[in-house]
């Protein structure tokens, strides 16, 4: 349910901007929008179910939204640390050792935004604590990360999908 809820933006968009007049791009970007910020929120939240079920206690959806939200700002300023060392790193691409090198930046920091939800540390301490937490565990977390990444990818498509077919069959 929390890897669904943000494909309402991205799926309503198209029906915006297919009218292709000021009003209808300006409602389909706002639609993007929204769906950028509720993916933002929706890995908080996701974050927040995960600990809850670990912790044996039962997952709340509205709950773990409202902790994502709470943690909105420090959510932020890791992702933009993140954006900023994957791309100086994916500079790097270009020569053969920037390949390795962009998925050594990559898994040291795939904790980050967990850190940021379970302990509340700021970006930095967020940051310092991710590479901590893979010391020793690279090639591990490495595996856990493709096989997350694909989990999600395939949960977004589904959940597209199925909106998109409620879309088809709805009023709108």
């Amino acid at each position: 349910l929390i890897g669904i809820v943000p494909q309402a933006g991205f799926s309503v968009a198209p029906l915006f901007i297919g009218g292709l007049n000021a009003a209808g791009v300006l409602l389909g970007v706002i639609a993007v929008l929204s769906g950028i910020a509720l993916t933002f929120l929706a890995n908080g939240a996701l974050v927040c179910a995960v600990a809850q079920q670990y912790s044996g206690r039962a997952v709340n959806v509205v709950k773990c939204y409202r902790w994502a939200w709470h943690r909105g700002i420090s959510m932020l300023g890791v992702s933009v640390l993140v954006v900023l060392a994957g791309l100086s790193s994916s500079l790097l691409i270009v020569i053969l050792i920037g390949i390795p090198l962009f998925f050594w930046v990559l898994v040291i920091l795939f904790f980050a935004i967990d850190v940021v939800i379970i302990e509340g540390k700021g970006p930095i301490g967020a940051l310092n604590r991710s590479k901590a937490l893979i010391r020793g565990s690279w090639w591990r977390v490495f595996g856990i990360g493709i096989v997350f990444t694909l989990l999600m990818v395939g949960i977004t498509i589904v959940g597209g999908i199925t909106f998109d077919i409620i879309l088809l069959f709805s009023p709108l």
